[in-house]
């Protein structure tokens, strides 16, 4: 026990046991029902699209999407802090402290992620078609005529992503425009056209939408 509690709490095993305690305290507020277990989710895009950016860009590449980024996260940090805690137990301990713990201890940070990323996508794979049920949108054609609010850097006729609140629910969904129309970020658009191949919608600027409207 002495031994488990030294290696826990010591560089570079504690970065990680800090990480899983913030998880371990989210899912028993989660069971005690005082947090949702979606709570952070739906901010990534179930399908893969290599063409979204920043975060969710780079989770669709991992293949960490599809299921509710709390669960990814609590995978990942677990399978991380397994790795570590191994690693530092039956190599790092045998070395002395200070300096040379935090040198040895970063490249095993490293190691870590390197084996925790596809891991944690692995053992994803069959929850994702549980989870795409829960967050397939409903009626889709009745998405059209609402308001969305552009969340990527622009909406262009070849990308770009918009997020709907729906039912007290938010929605990323793919959007883009036609005819060389381009939407920035922040700005709301309208949704004139689900296309259901392509599994993306067809979005005008709010002013063009009012303006069509009025004539």
């Amino acid at each position: 026990m002495e031994k488990f509690l030294m290696v826990v709490a010591s560089f570079p095993t504690v970065l990680w046991s800090i990480l899983l305690g913030v998880v371990c305290l989210y899912w028993l507020l989660a069971v005690i029902g005082m947090l949702d277990i979606d709570v952070l989710d739906l901010d990534i895009d179930l399908d893969a699209d290599t063409n979204v950016e920043g975060l969710a860009g780079l989770m669709v590449t991992l293949g960490l999407t599809g299921v509710p980024l709390t669960i990814v996260f609590s995978l990942l940090v677990l399978l991380a802090w397994l790795v570590t805690y191994f690693v530092s137990l039956f190599t790092l301990s045998w070395f002395p402290g200070g300096w040379l713990s935090i040198l040895l201890g970063i490249p095993v940070i490293v190691l870590s992620l390197l084996v925790a990323v596809p891991l944690t996508a692995q053992l994803i794979k069959p929850l994702k078609p549980l989870f795409k049920k829960l967050y397939h949108t409903p009626a889709q054609r009745s998405l059209v005529g609402l308001k969305c609010k552009i969340r990527s850097m622009e909406v262009t006729p070849e990308r770009g992503e918009a997020m709907l609140s729906l039912d007290g629910a938010d929605m990323i969904l793919k959007v883009k425009t036609q005819g060389g129309a381009v939407l920035k970020n922040g700005e709301t658009g309208v949704i004139v056209e689900h296309r259901e191949a392509e599994n993306d919608y067809i979005v005008v600027p709010e002013a063009e939408f009012e303006a069509h409207l009025n004539n």
